[in-house]
């Protein structure tokens, strides 16, 4: 290994930092798919039609 202490610390701590980031954003993402999951169920429980809330999201109907 050609990685001297110092250098092995901050590659560490590179990844590290990385691992957070991609788990907040993880969180992030989980919460806003709830979120929205909820918001499509409540358009589609006061009647509107899954056509015009599939537009709405930017998403095939058959995946509301």
């Amino acid at each position: 290994m050609n990685v001297s202490e110092v250098e092995t610390r901050e590659l560490l701590a590179a990844v590290r930092k990385a691992s957070e980031q991609a788990r907040s954003t993880h969180e992030t993402m989980t919460a806003a798919a709830a979120a929205r999951a909820d918001a499509v169920l409540v358009a589609m429980d006061a009647g509107l039609p899954r056509e015009q809330i599939a537009e709405t999201s930017s998403t095939h109907r058959n995946r509301l």
